[in-house]
């Protein structure tokens, strides 16, 4: 590694020519070379008030006029913002999109070099760093400025690939020591703040990352690629257990990017069927609005709508409750003629709206949007949470909503694919690729109950098995891959 460049401070003043900000600034030793610098993290609303904003910039000490992938480096202590928002200059010679924001989590565990993407350079690349944030809380959480690294690449990478959605895309469950499989910005504590902790549970199992593309003759899998720093390969796993369509929405308006966005149907912003616009989740902010998507991606992965449609809390109802869980109440209504009329309506209509902005920010992209598989093989007889377990009724109407949640992808899909081109829905089920392997089955690729939970979990509620339940483990993840990639044989990826 060469050391080419400088690194500056601009720190913001009041009007009396103070500087408030730099009574909010810290070194440590540690991270590379063991130094970094800190502050806290503020928003538009602090920085008006009390003009604590500071900005770290790096700058090559060259000019390039090709690809290169930029990296930052996170300390294994003292950075804990779980939105640091870089800005890449890509050069005073890009006519268009000049600056790209990225948004990552610094609370890495350990020393690490975070990808921030491959861009085009065209002058002298720069990368900077505020500690302003779009977070509610200010004075809190840290934002370390350590080292950026910049990689140039003889070519445009063949695959940009991001993988977006919910826990069945994070790699919920693919994990066997969850301190180790889940990224360490996915599954923390906090701190100790249980409003600050993180549960996005992103797996180093992932099926995104699993799956393999025909472009490579060895037959590597996305991931082993990604981790070998494959210059044709370009990945972003950004998915987060528990979100829900309105996590991934992107803003109208980006208040740090600056990038404006809106849906081409209403002119507005993007919204759900239920009136919600893009929402942050586990502190980060909304996946498209982390900026890993955009003109240059080639593959965008997916799942979602299964939070939307209330499919977990019927699973947490049938091994909480002592009635059986369609006749349990979820939202004031009976589960059994709720669920069905969500994924119909309300369910259905966002998922689309979901994929309309991927296809607005994405605009090259092939789309993969991946169903659920059928959760109970031979019924449920080995489930049992505090003296409860889910009978074969209860089995038998989840793996049908599994069905029905299919059905409604399926046609949600094929319409985008229609209005919007290169959509594809990948059928776990159809394909047999959960058959026999479900909770209970043999071999059993979806976990039952996990009693224990990870660091980045709610403790609280003590009555909760782990959210790791009823998820695919590694096996399971596997079979995702599997159904993944005949689908992309069928379409010669």
């Amino acid at each position: 590694m060469t050391n080419n460049g400088t690194f500056s401070l601009q720190f913001s003043g009041n009007a009396s020519g103070l500087y408030p900000s730099k009574a909010d600034f810290h070194q440590i030793g540690s991270g590379l070379n063991g130094h970094f610098w800190f502050a806290h993290e503020q928003n538009a609303a602090s920085e008006q008030t009390d003009r604590l904003k500071v900005t770290g910039t790096w700058r090559l000490g060259r000019s390039l006029n090709q690809w290169a992938r930029v990296y930052v480096h996170m300390p294994s202590h003292g950075a804990h913002s779980q939105q640091a928002h870089y800005t890449v200059d890509r050069g005073a010679n890009i006519t268009s999109k000049r600056h790209k924001t990225r948004v990552v989590g610094q609370r890495q565990g350990t020393n690490r070099w975070v990808p921030l993407g491959t861009f085009q350079f065209n002058g002298v690349p720069q990368v900077s760093l505020s500690n302003i944030t779009r977070g509610v809380d200010v004075g809190v959480e840290n934002v370390a400025w350590d080292a950026v690294a910049i990689v140039p690449l003889s070519q445009k990478p063949r695959n940009f690939v991001v993988a977006l959605g919910e826990s069945y895309s994070s790699g919920e469950g693919a994990a066997t020591d969850a301190s180790t499989d889940y990224y360490h910005d996915s599954n923390h504590n906090g701190g100790g703040v249980l409003e600050h902790r993180n549960g996005c549970h992103r797996s180093q199992h992932a099926w995104s990352r699993q799956a393999w593309l025909r472009d490579d003759p060895q037959q590597r899998s996305i991931g082993a690629r990604s981790d070998a720093f494959d210059p044709t390969m370009d990945y972003h796993l950004i998915a987060c257990s528990g979100a829900r369509t309105h996590n991934l929405l992107p803003s109208g308006s980006n208040p740090i990017s600056g990038v404006q966005v809106s849906d081409p149907l209403t002119g507005a912003p993007f919204q759900t069927a239920w009136g919600t616009t893009a929402r942050q989740q586990a502190r980060e902010v909304s996946q498209l609005d982390k900026g890993f998507v955009d003109e240059n991606t080639t593959l965008v992965t997916l799942s979602v709508g299964g939070n939307d449609v209330e499919w977990s809390a019927a699973i947490e109802n049938c091994i909480l409750l002592p009635i059986p869980c369609q006749e349990s109440d979820i939202d004031g209504h009976r589960a059994a003629d709720y669920l069905p009329r969500l994924m119909d309506r309300e369910g259905r209509q966002s998922i689309a709206t979901v994929l309309r902005a991927i296809r607005v920010m994405a605009p090259n992209a092939q789309i993969m949007l991946m169903g659920y598989p059928q959760l109970f093989s031979n019924d449920a007889n080995c489930v049992e949470w505090l003296g409860y377990g889910i009978s074969d009724s209860e089995a038998a109407w989840t793996n049908q909503l599994a069905v029905e949640l299919r059905d409604v992808l399926s046609e949600v899909a094929i319409a985008a694919n229609s209005s919007l081109g290169r959509v594809r829905f990948v059928d776990p089920i159809i394909n047999g690729d959960f058959a026999g392997q479900g909770v209970c089955g043999e071999p059993e690729t979806i976990h039952g109950i996990v009693a224990a939970k990870t660091a980045g979990e709610d403790h609280s509620k003590v009555q909760n098995p782990s959210q790791q339940s009823f998820h695919p483990k590694i096996s399971g993840a596997a079979n995702y891959a599997r159904s993944l990639n005949r689908e992309f044989r069928n379409i010669g990826l």
